[in-house]
Formats: C-alpha cells, structure tokens, sequence
C-alpha cells in the first residue's frame, strides 16, 4: 500500500529515472531528509573545511534538474546556485568540484571527529 506522501511527491514515477552517480573517492556524502519541495537532498564534503548542499527537483518550470550550492564560513548561504539537468552527471560532479573549491564552512553536525 502507498502512502499518501508517496503518491502526491511521485516518488515511484521517479525513482528508476534518477541517475547513478559515481563520486569521487574523497568526497564524503551525507543523505539529508527532503525540504522544501526537493525530491532528493546531500551534502558533500571533500576536505575539512568544505560543505556543498546538493538538490534534485522535478517539479518545477526548468525541468528535472540539479541545484548546488555551498555555505560559507558563518554557516550562511551564499547565494548562488547552480543548477544542470538531472541527466548531466558529468556537469552535476564539475559544479560540486567548483562549489567545494569556493565554501568554506563549519563541520556538518552529522559528521563524526
């Protein structure tokens, strides 16, 4: 039996069209609950001091499409997100790189010392 939030978010119809993605190996990812109308949500971190925030939506006038963006030192959204289709994994991971090299912020809580 579906749940009435399986059935209004889609998740079904979507889950086999979403690609696989092969990070990098220094990259660390953290799975985070869905918000604000995202269907999925990460975080990756690739060094002690970065932190990029990393979305796909579907349910939008762009299309089906990554969102990243990073936080900077203050722990403050920086204001820029980037954003590629959900199929072009290879722009996906260039935009994460790029993100990573400008933020700079503080240890996500759910990561362990």
């Amino acid at each position: 039996m579906k749940i009435p939030v399986e059935i209004e978010n889609f998740w079904r119809e979507w889950a086999p069209k979403i690609p696989f993605i092969q990070f990098p190996a220094d990259w660390k990812v953290a799975i985070m609950p869905s918000f604000n109308g995202a269907l999925i949500r990460y975080c990756v971190k690739k060094s002690a001091s970065k932190l990029v925030c990393v979305y796909l939506t579907v349910d939008d006038s762009l299309g089906p499409h990554w969102g990243v963006f990073s936080y900077d030192e203050d722990d403050d959204f920086d204001g820029e997100i980037e954003r590629c289709a959900m199929d072009n994994i290879n722009e996906l991971l260039r935009l994460i790189d790029q993100a990573g090299k400008e933020a700079a912020s503080p240890k996500y809580e759910g990561e362990k010392e």
